[in-house]
């Protein structure tokens, strides 16, 4: 993954750091997702509140 961030930025640091945030944002509201449909489908009052 960090080779392919690397190479997408082209070597600009700002350019890593503005990626690397986007990618990190995405991948958090991706989980924030799964967990809520999980807790949903589950019924876990915890794993919602988590989402």
């Amino acid at each position: 993954m960090v080779e392919w961030i690397v190479k997408r930025a082209q070597g600009d640091r700002a350019r890593v750091g503005t990626l690397t945030g986007v990618v990190c944002i995405l991948a958090n509201v991706a989980l924030c997702a799964a967990k809520g449909v999980i807790g949903v489908v589950s019924g876990s009052v915890s794993i919602v509140a988590d989402a």
